[in-house]
């Protein structure tokens, strides 16, 4: 069953915290756990930060931008870090599914996402008529 860890910016770039964390993690978790990156902290060194995650895919697992489009830096994230996954926040999915305004910014998102080879996934997506009415 795969497990998703929460990590936030200020863990992602001390590299006391992301030495021990690759020290923990062994190889034979990475097909079940998923690292997302929150937004409850601001990330202010995007190079360190990217390098971390690089040490992360490269070591086997998956990244994943969580929540994309709750905080301040959802694109400025998306533009600096090279991630598996990007988790579009339930509220900026509930928008989507009722104005048309917000499901075209969605599509972009969504769009832009697949051209840069990033899964995109939606929270809140609960039935088929949810998910046939939105492009992720």
């Amino acid at each position: 069953m795969p497990i998703a860890v929460n990590i936030s910016g200020r863990s992602l770039e001390c590299p006391l915290f992301m030495t021990a964390l690759m020290t923990l993690l062994k190889p034979e978790l990475a097909a079940c756990l998923l690292i997302e990156i929150t937004e409850s902290a601001a990330i202010n060194h995007m190079e360190m930060a990217n390098l971390h995650i690089q040490k992360l895919r490269k070591a086997g697992f998956k990244v994943c931008l969580d929540d994309f489009g709750a905080g301040a830096n959802s694109f400025h994230y998306l533009r600096g870090f090279d991630v598996d996954f990007v988790k579009l926040d339930g509220a900026f999915v509930k928008a989507a599914l009722q104005h048309s305004r917000d499901r075209k910014l969605v599509t972009a998102i969504t769009g832009f996402c697949r051209e840069v080879g990033i899964a995109s996934v939606g929270e809140m997506i609960e039935d088929e008529a949810r998910q046939s009415a939105l492009p992720i």
